[in-house]
């Protein structure tokens, strides 16, 4: 099945051409750096310390490359501390996600419902969008048996 465009106003014919355009939902540009510190204490249980940042450049979801659909670059930045026991078979994890509480969209589509009548004669154009995960906290408990 092909995937359905609107019509912009300037497509005469109902066609566009995106020749030398980015691809929809891309980015230019990520990036992702993560760093790790390891240490064992006195007793033998290990531990460690982890710290991540990502970085997302700006992009546009619609597959028209819509610019109502662009979500302008952004960061997160994850962190975790973990504690293993000795004989490496338990391991508690405390971790946050987000803790810049960065608000971003996943995805961002434009509301094409407008473009029949018959089907909704109230629909009106706009957006809808799905934002990013918020600011979370968690333990994480892993046993290996």
């Amino acid at each position: 099945m092909p995937s359905l465009q609107r019509a912009r106003p300037s497509c005469s014919d109902g066609t566009q051409d995106l020749t030398g355009k980015r691809i929809n939902s891309t980015s230019p540009w990520t990036a992702n750096f993560n760093a790790t510190w390891n240490d064992t204490f006195n007793n033998g249980m290990g531990w460690y310390a982890r710290g991540e940042v990502s970085f997302r450049d700006d992009v546009i979801y619609s597959a028209d490359l819509d610019p109502e659909t662009r979500q302008a670059s952004y960061y997160l930045l994850n962190a975790s501390v973990g504690i293993i026991s000795k004989d490496e078979s338990t391991e508690v994890i405390f971790w946050g996600k987000n803790l810049a509480d960065e608000e971003y969209y996943s995805i961002i589509e434009a509301n094409r419902d407008d473009s029949n009548p018959a089907f909704n004669p109230n629909a009106v154009a706009g957006l809808r969008g799905n934002p990013g995960e918020e600011r979370s906290y968690g333990v994480t408990l892993k046993y290996s048996f």
